[in-house]
């Protein structure tokens, strides 16, 4: 009889009206399991019987939720992606000059960044030398917030400003430079060096994507 097998026969039994709940409360242990433990060890440092001992489980309970480790990675980054923030915030970039919706975007991924930072450490050490992480990070967590982003800024530029821009390429330099602050400055240790406020870093980042270093404040 295989692990998976006994795990089945031991579930505990759930009433039909609270199954889901109960369900998400496991897949949310184990991704909180899993997050704490690739910030420690890393992808590769990390079992799967790691994990279920983490959140409390078996190894054969934790492949009811997942199907492998991998499949965890991504649950994560679906789960730390911008894109619900930036649906969230589309009556801002509807209604409000960029001048103030931009620096409200900056911040929320400077604090989705600082929420994620297991997982940003995660990503570096492993993306190296794990391809099919960096293409799940792509596909599942950066290009899906890229491409709104990018679709919300085209519908705030007329043509003129448009003219000679790629789209995803201007949302993307965006997310990059916070991107690249946020490793530099928090993951990489360089708060301790030279310490920068928030409000210093989303003030900075909006001038620069919206004037460029040489233009005016906006």
């Amino acid at each position: 009889m295989t692990d998976r097998l006994v795990i089945i026969y031991h579930v505990p039994r759930v009433a039909a009206k609270d199954r889901e709940a109960f369900i998400e409360a496991r897949r949310d242990a184990i991704l909180e399991a899993a997050l704490r433990l690739f910030g420690e060890g890393g992808f590769d440092g990390t079992s799967v019987e790691a994990i279920a001992r983490e959140a409390g489980l078996s190894k054969g309970a934790l492949y009811l939720y997942f199907e492998s480790k991998l499949a965890i990675l991504e649950e994560l980054f679906r789960r730390r992606s911008l894109i619900a923030d930036i649906e969230r915030l589309a009556p801002v970039f509807r209604d409000r000059p960029l001048a103030e919706a931009i620096p409200l975007l900056v911040r929320t991924a400077w604090r989705r960044l600082r929420e994620s930072e297991d997982l940003v450490r995660c990503l570096l050490r492993e993306m190296p030398t794990h391809p099919e992480i960096a293409r799940s990070f792509l596909e599942r967590l950066l290009l899906p917030a890229n491409r709104l982003f990018a679709d919300f800024l085209a519908a705030r530029l007329d043509p003129a400003q448009r003219a000679g821009l790629h789209m995803l390429a201007a949302g993307r330099s965006l997310l990059g430079m916070v991107m690249a602050l946020f490793i530099t400055q928090e993951v990489l240790g360089g708060r301790e060096l030279v310490a920068i406020s928030e409000d210093e870093i989303v003030a900075t980042v909006s001038r620069i994507f919206l004037h460029g270093v040489q233009g005016g404040a906006p």
